[in-house]
């Protein structure tokens, strides 16, 4: 296997754009190994796809054609892992039943920050939460993600992202109170995709601290033991 990369592209709404895409790609020795529509609307879709190529493809190139297309406009590019994304997943909740208490809001962090592909996630506690924007209007819709532009002090696990940004962020639907928060660049917004994986994954990852509080997450795990 090559070197795995993963290409966020604006594409434009119109027939043909994604085969033109891929031939770009495919002119350039890529091989689409995975493809996933992140959003879409009347004028744009947004999709990430991850290709293989050898290590010595320059992959300025490739953006610069894809921008140059017309068809495609590279938002961001990263190394992916041959991993899929959903199977890292399962793993990470599957790691968290079985976490010593206390390594929860570590794993927490990870997860989303590997969900959003940037490293700027933070958890703040409840009394902090109010002191960013985003963290109050959080508070107001418990367990439902929102996103604003924020030109806000990002604190130090932020520190990537600088000046104005993309702030993502979900309360604590427990008794906990805290928020979690995830920035990203302007250039990088969030997709509907994303806010609904984060969601998601931060409710499961409630419920299993609120099990694990209680005593059933044991239980439960020996019964699965057992049986």
């Amino acid at each position: 296997m090559g070197h795995l990369v993963r290409l966020r592209l604006e594409m434009a709404d119109v027939p043909g754009a994604l085969a033109q895409a891929a031939s770009i790609i495919a002119d350039h020795g890529g091989n689409i190994v995975a493809l996933d529509v992140q959003h879409s609307d009347n004028a744009s879709a947004v999709d990430e796809v991850t290709i293989e190529l050898a290590e010595s493809d320059d992959l300025s190139k490739l953006r610069r054609r894809l921008n140059e297309s017309g068809a495609a406009r590279v938002v961001a590019l990263q190394s992916a892992n041959a991993e899929d994304l959903v199977v890292r997943m399962l793993r990470r909740v599957g790691g968290l039943l079985g976490a010593p208490a206390g390594d929860g809001e570590p794993a927490l962090r990870r997860g989303v920050a590997e969900l959003c592909a940037t490293p700027a996630v933070w958890v703040s506690t409840g009394e902090d939460a109010p002191n960013h924007a985003a963290g109050r209007e959080a508070l107001t819709c418990r367990g439902n993600a929102v996103v604003i532009q924020s030109d806000e002090p990002l604190p130090p696990l932020a520190q990537t992202v600088s000046g104005t940004a993309w702030v993502l962020a979900v309360a604590d639907p427990g008794e906990r109170g805290g928020v979690i928060f995830v920035a990203r660049p302007l250039s990088k917004p969030f997709t509907s995709t994303e806010i609904a994986r984060v969601e998601a994954f931060i409710a499961l990852y409630k419920q299993i601290v609120a099990r694990s509080d209680s005593g059933l997450t044991s239980t439960a795990s020996g019964a699965i033991l057992e049986g």
